[in-house]
C-alpha cells in the first residue's frame, strides 16, 4: 500500500504504477506504507519541525499554485499526526491561528501565507 502526499489516499501498489488514482498526481513521489516505524520525539520537536516545514512551503515563489501544492503536503502530513495524538493540539502556526480566531474573534497575521482556501 502506497499513501499520496498530494491527496493523502492510500492506494495499492499496482494502483500507483504511473499516477495516482484518487488525484492524479505523477511528480510526486508515495510514501510506502509497508515501512510504518515509530520515533521517539517530543510533541514540542514535532511542533517545531512541522512548523518550519509549513513555513518553507508557505515562502513566496513565482508559482502560487506550487506553493500551495507545498503546503497541501504539508498540512495532509500535520493532519495524520494529529489524528494520531488529538490531545497534543495544533502542530502547526496556521492551527495556532485557528485557536486565537475560536478564542478571541478575526486575527490579522503578516507575513504568513496560509493555504487559500478555494483553488485559483
Amino acid at each position: 500500500m502506497w499513501l499520496c502526499l498530494k491527496c493523502s489516499q492510500e492506494c495499492k501498489s499496482n494502483e500507483r504504477a504511473q499516477a495516482c488514482p484518487h488525484c492524479g498526481d505523477t511528480r510526486g513521489i508515495p510514501a510506502d506504507l509497508a515501512t510504518l516505524r515509530s520515533f521517539e520525539i517530543t510533541p514540542h520537536e514535532l511542533r517545531v519541525l512541522v512548523i518550519w516545514a509549513e513555513r518553507w512551503a508557505a515562502i513566496e515563489r513565482s508559482n502560487p499554485s506550487a506553493r500551495a501544492e507545498m503546503q497541501r503536503v504539508v498540512y495532509g502530513i500535520a493532519d495524520r499526526l494529529s489524528l494520531q495524538h488529538p490531545d497534543v493540539g495544533p502542530l502547526t502556526f496556521a492551527g495556532e491561528l485557528t485557536q486565537l480566531r475560536d478564542h478571541y474573534g478575526e486575527v490579522d497575521v503578516k507575513g504568513f501565507n496560509e493555504l487559500p482556501m478555494e483553488e485559483t
